[in-house]
């Protein structure tokens, strides 16, 4: 893990307002040690946890709206639920960042949403080397790195600059059954680490915006209008059709592992409308469906009963 967020910044990027604690977490300050008679939920997972693009604070994320609806419902219980979403991370580095920091934070549960970077490693031809040091070397910080600790512009030049590298590297129309079959096992790996803690633990499918019936080449205009076409520049090895192939088969190892480890699912990923409406990209939410989100994760979790003694 080459990044993480940096303690204790906040910047305004025109209506983007980002404010991470003194812990590297986005929002407010968590109380350590926490509080007697609190129940602590750690929302890990990538940008799409953390609140992109179609978000204009941390409030708007879906982790603060799960928070808000469990408090509503539970008055009697003190119920906070932390934004521990990292842009770029996968469930690899999202597991070291549990093992180093999370678990030291007195968890009672643990909400996992990884899927678009993990799918990014399928067709990587190092993704063994990769999984075990990281995928990018660790260099000196430079005055551009700086930069993007102060602006949400420079955040998405990076992103975009990344996409330069990426856009000539073959592209397969197939996923690697191999390296999703890894994926599976790196979200396993994090889960197991979680029950060692005796967590209560939930995990949600992953709502994207592309056709997985579509034919090669072949567009909506809701997919034209979210980046759909381009969406294969943003994954090392995999065109849009690929793209397209790999979200099913991630999605159903997640619902397996849901049903292999008992744990609460969130089926995040038939809820929410392809749409421009509830979708800013391929992946990231609007408001509305980081509401759509965050009701699907209270209702598997009031299924699971969490609260329920």
């Amino acid at each position: 893990m080459n990044h993480t967020l940096v303690p204790g910044i906040r910047f305004t990027s025109g209506p983007i307002r980002i404010e991470v604690n003194s812990l590297g977490f986005r929002g407010g300050e968590i109380a350590v040690p926490k509080p007697p008679g609190t129940f602590r939920i750690f929302a890990v997972g990538e940008s799409t946890t953390f609140g992109w693009k179609g978000v204009t604070s941390h409030r708007e994320a879906w982790p603060a709206r799960l928070e808000a609806k469990l408090r509503a419902a539970h008055p009697g219980r003190t119920i906070e639920v932390i934004n521990a979403g990292v842009p770029g991370y996968t469930s690899v580095e999202q597991r070291v960042n549990f093992m180093l920091r999370i678990s030291k934070l007195e968890p009672d549960a643990l909400v996992i949403y990884h899927g678009n970077n993990d799918i990014g490693w399928s067709w990587v031809p190092d993704v063994e080397i990769m999984t075990i040091y990281g995928r990018d070397a660790v260099t000196p910080s430079t005055g551009f790195d700086r930069l993007l600790e102060y602006s949400y512009v420079y955040m998405e030049l990076r992103s975009r600059l990344d996409l330069f590298g990426r856009a000539n590297v073959l592209k397969h129309d197939d996923p690697d059954p191999n390296a999703l079959h890894m994926l599976k096992s790196n979200l396993q790996g994090l889960i197991d680490d979680a029950r060692r803690m005796n967590l209560k633990l939930a995990i949600g499918t992953f709502a994207h915006a592309l056709d997985e019936q579509g034919l090669p080449g072949v567009f909506s205009d809701d997919e034209r209008a979210l980046s759909v076409p381009a969406v294969g520049q943003w994954f090392d090895g995999l065109s849009a059709q690929g793209v397209r192939k790999s979200f099913p088969i991630y999605n159903a190892s997640v619902r397996d592992l849901a049903t292999a480890n008992g744990m609460a699912l969130a089926e995040i990923a038939p809820a929410i409308p392809k749409t421009p409406e509830f979708f800013t990209d391929w992946c990231h939410f609007t408001v509305k469906g980081e509401e759509i989100a965050a009701a699907q994760w209270f209702a598997a979790i009031e299924a699971a009963g969490w609260f329920s003694h």
